[in-house]
């Protein structure tokens, strides 16, 4: 499919091509925040009945390339970085945004486009309790190495 910037992006994680590597900030996927043909946000979101989890990354300042070069090596990485560099908020606003700031921006945000008021709430000891075991279960090293084994490493 064409992204938000105009790159081809993969449907499906299995149209990556021969040697290709998922990176987040590779290229814009439709419905991603682009300013200027650069990607600022990675987004993802899962709806079921009556809940939303969204998943997501907004880079507040540095850059993308050492990601690149961990995952591709460094030669492969420096040639496979996107012309279309990501952007930051750093490079946008001139100094990365306070972290409250930041927080009651998004806040606001996700309340205007989805029309609902967050409201805070501390877990319930049942929540802290699943909590605490996925934490175990993802934190593990069978975990990251079972994902390897299937080949889904590096995907979203």
């Amino acid at each position: 499919g064409e992204g938000a910037a105009g790159a081809r992006t993969p449907r499906r994680a299995g149209e990556l091509g021969e040697g290709a590597v998922a990176v987040c900030f590779g290229a814009a996927a439709p419905g991603e925040v682009v300013v200027g043909g650069r990607k600022l946000v990675g987004s993802a979101q899962r709806c079921e009945r009556r809940s939303v989890l969204q998943h997501g990354s907004v880079l507040l300042g540095g850059g993308q390339e050492r990601v690149f070069e961990l995952l591709v090596g460094a030669e492969r990485g420096a040639r496979a970085f996107p012309a279309a560099r990501p952007i930051t908020l750093e490079e946008l606003l001139g100094s990365p945004p306070e972290w409250p700031v930041l927080v009651a921006a998004l806040r606001a945000g996700f309340q205007e486009m989805l029309g609902i008021r967050l409201a805070r709430q501390r877990p319930s000891r049942e929540e802290r309790d699943r909590a605490r075991r996925l934490a175990a279960v993802y934190r593990s090293a069978a975990w990251t190495e079972r994902r390897r084994s299937l080949g889904t490493a590096g995907r979203r």
